[in-house]
């Protein structure tokens, strides 16, 4: 069982918060709060938080030539993409899929050959295993 005095503070903060909110309230409730800044800080000009970057002159200045105009940006040349792409591969058949990936495993007898996205998923069953190998193309 709690002792009584372990309530006592807590409660003692939490009343004396009660009763002080209205004397630090606004104004108009009968508090001392100010709502508005002292006089002699209205108007006053605030500093800025950073400096701003300097301008550059609206005009040139008198015994001086203008600048010469930037040149214009040219737009970068076309390539044409597909000399950088490899030659097209020859499409590759189901069967030639299972003969590669027993070449990729070394051996072992192929349960299933399935399509996949460019190339073939082959299941390969080699030494009481199933292995899945991807043959790219097709």
């Amino acid at each position: 069982m709690p002792r009584p005095a372990a309530f006592a503070i807590p409660l003692a903060i939490l009343v004396g918060g009660l009763l002080l909110q209205p004397a630090l309230a606004a104004p108009q409730w009968g508090g001392r709060m100010r709502l508005e800044a002292p006089r002699e800080n209205r108007g006053a000009p605030r500093a800025p938080a950073f400096p701003a970057p300097p301008r550059p002159p609206a005009a040139v200045p008198r015994g001086q030539a203008p600048s010469p105009p930037l040149p214009q940006r040219q737009p970068p040349p076309q390539i044409s993409r597909p000399e950088f792409l490899p030659p097209p591969r020859p499409s590759l058949s189901p069967g030639e899929a299972a003969q590669r990936a027993q070449q990729i495993n070394g051996g072992g007898r192929v349960l299933a050959v399935e399509p996949a996205e460019n190339g073939y998923r082959v299941r390969v069953l080699k030494n009481g295993e199933v292995r899945s190998v991807f043959v790219p193309g097709g």
